[in-house]
């Protein structure tokens, strides 16, 4: 059985996700918060196997909870009002394994909390296509097969093509975007800004 810890701010989608996760006989919510700070406290009793939580909270970003859990891990899936939500990809960048739109509760999302579980992550072709355009702003760290992943995907090609004409498992394209995330936080954090004249 694999726990799951929910951090949704949101307490009908909080009671949406957590009935979804029961459907499945192999899930267990072992807690559910709607703070970082409760989350915290539960974190403390128990590292359960996924924590599906929101981007932003009401006491911080996700990602400072990320930062605090390393090395110790439970997959993270992120849960963002948008694509183009800044703090998706500085999540992913810190170490969230996958995403899912927050105002999608459904199959879908059960899919993905199942496909993360199984050691397999996703991607969206648009968000492939967001990080391809900010690669190309200067030198990066990935290599050609992380880039070649990164184009298909961005083509519009399913996780299921891409394996297929990768000549990978859904596992290893799942490692290979987590690498690809991680990578990208060491070189693509955002910049402080230039001083300039006042």
């Amino acid at each position: 059985m694999s726990n799951i810890l929910l951090i949704v701010l949101d307490a009908t989608a909080r009671a949406e996700i957590s009935r979804l996760a029961d459907s499945d006989a192999t899930m267990a919510v072992s807690d559910a918060v709607d703070s970082l700070a409760a989350a915290r406290t539960a974190l403390a009793r128990r590292l359960p196997d996924l924590i599906v939580a929101d981007v932003r909270l009401p006491d911080g970003p996700l990602v400072n909870l990320l930062d605090e859990l390393r090395p110790r891990r439970s997959h993270v899936l992120a849960l963002t009002p948008s694509l183009r939500d800044p703090h998706l990809m500085h999540t992913l960048r810190h170490g969230a394994d996958g995403y899912a739109l927050s105002g999608h509760v459904g199959p879908d999302l059960l899919l993905r909390m199942q496909r993360m579980l199984a050691g397999e992550s996703s991607m969206d072709a648009r968000v492939a296509q967001l990080l391809t355009m900010q690669l190309r702003t200067g030198a990066h760290p990935l290599l050609e097969p992380e880039l070649k992943l990164l184009h298909a995907i961005g083509a519009g090609a399913s996780m299921a093509e891409v394996a297929r004409s990768a000549q990978m498992t859904p596992q290893q394209i799942g490692l290979t975007l987590r690498a690809i995330y991680r990578k990208l936080h060491l070189d693509l954090r955002p910049r402080p800004a230039a001083s300039g004249p006042d």
